[in-house]
């Protein structure tokens, strides 16, 4: 159910250009460095790639690039015209053997000139002659690398706007050459997910974004030993998903993860990383992290009109539990699903479905349950009013002296019972009432 929403997530979000959805085949990744070549292959300069954010601190650039995330552990596995500083420059790690960064640039230098001649392409073949060039003692004329630090490289000619992966030619070469890795290596089958037949996919992607789980991504779905393996299948063969399929969910979660819409898709609460979506764009989708999340933010402090007013009128459908019709279409079917970390993989902590109406019942009913008179409606000096609709963070932050030693499954069993309408977890009684003993303090979200 879980694999299968997001599957058909990914149709939805595919159609959204301001989602920026990989197409199969291609992957988001972090790109903190641009090698700038002429057509012989000769170097201009090596460009810091890297965008300011809000704040104006750099912060890598999110591109679209051949390949997906490479797994930890994986070998010699030089990507394609785009990688580290140890493959594309040939850096060598300080807490690496010598030869190390040596072995990945000459690894990368040959797949590319292997290459050349099926691609035949003018800014792949300038890439090609760089690499020939290219000598990692040429790397301290170029400080700007250890400033970027972990970031990928790109390459692109001089003068072009476009990165050398983005000409057409490459892009469908590469296209071209995993249809034909697919026909060969995989096994076919009937996909759990589609119900089709085609390759099934032996490793299914990696998930990013999960607080406390590995940067380069974890698995939600592995075999990695014989005890987990049936019927004579190894590895991800068990739980057969084609290839299209695994791709299509994996891209769908990591955009609600880390996707530039992933502020109104995911909210964190306590250890657990949640997401949630609908099968439809609505209101509830756009404004229901700012519920969630935000809680100190009244209406009013939002600069977005149409947000501002979006938020008003999901407020008030929740304040009186009814008038659902103005927020459209109430019987669209909500996702809501929360992920913590498990060591190199992603465990599910909860997965509710439900439609917007139901879900609005749900906040109602907790709303309800939490009226009682605030302590502060106004502005305090530099204390905040009391919110009429707290986020679970602010509740949970009550239950502990500081934010780590909140219980680790005590997020997500309030937020399941926030969903799902079911009594909160016995255990959010017992630890405020802690608190209330060990620090003489009663406030509004305590009483509440």
């Amino acid at each position: 159910m879980i694999l299968q929403s997001l599957n058909e997530l990914y149709t939805r979000l595919a159609e959204d250009s301001s989602y920026e959805i990989a197409p199969p085949g291609f992957s988001p990744q972090k790109i903190g460095f641009c090698i700038r070549i002429r057509p012989d292959g000769s170097l201009v300069q090596i460009e810091d790639a890297r965008t300011p954010d809000e704040k104006g601190k750099l912060q890598n650039t999110v591109i679209l690039v051949p390949g997906d995330a490479k797994p930890p552990g994986a070998g010699i596995n030089p990507g394609f015209l785009w990688d580290n500083q140890t493959y594309l420059l040939g850096r060598q790690p300080d807490d690496k053997a010598a030869g190390f960064g040596q072995v990945r640039f000459e690894a990368l230098r040959q797949r590319h000139l292997e290459a050349e001649e099926q691609i035949n392409d003018p800014s792949f073949s300038a890439v090609c002659r760089f690499l020939e060039q290219w000598s990692p003692d040429q790397l301290p004329a170029h400080p700007i690398l250890d400033e970027i630090g972990t970031g990928f490289g790109i390459f692109a000619l001089q003068g072009e706007k476009r990165a050398a992966h983005e000409a057409a030619r490459i892009k469908e070469w590469w296209k071209g050459t995993l249809q034909k890795e697919s026909a060969g290596e995989t096994e076919e089958g009937q996909c759990l997910l589609s119900g089709e037949t085609g390759p099934i996919a032996r490793l299914h992607p990696k998930i990013k974004g999960v607080t406390g789980a590995q940067s380069s991504g974890a698995s939600l779905v592995s075999f990695n030993a014989n005890a987990y393996e049936s019927y004579g299948k190894s590895q991800s063969y068990n739980a057969p998903v084609s290839e299209t399929a695994a791709f299509q969910y994996g891209t769908a979660l990591n955009s609600l993860l880390t996707g530039p819409k992933s502020d109104k898709h995911r909210i964190r609460i306590g250890d657990t990383t949640t997401v949630f979506w609908t099968d439809r764009r609505t209101i509830v989708e756009d404004c229901l992290a700012d519920l969630f999340g935000s809680g100190s933010q009244a209406p009013e402090e939002i600069q977005d009109i149409t947000k501002r007013e979006q938020i008003q009128r999901l407020l008030e459908a929740v304040r009186s539990g009814g008038h659902y019709q103005v927020l459209g279409e109430t019987d669209t079917p909500f996702h809501i699903l929360g992920l913590a970390p498990n060591a190199a993989r992603v465990s599910i902590r909860f997965y509710h479905r439900s439609t917007i109406a139901d879900l609005l019942d749900k906040l109602h009913d907790h709303h309800q349950c939490l009226q009682t008179i605030r302590q502060f409606t106004e502005p305090v000096g530099k204390r905040l009013p009391d919110s009429e609709f707290p986020a679970i963070w602010q509740i949970l932050r009550e239950t502990a002296r500081v934010s780590d030693e909140i219980p680790p499954l005590l997020g997500g069993a309030l937020a399941r019972a926030i969903i799902e309408g079911t009594p909160y977890p016995e255990g959010l009684f017992s630890v405020i009432i802690r608190r209330i003993h060990a620090d003489r303090n009663i406030n509004y979200l305590r009483a509440a």
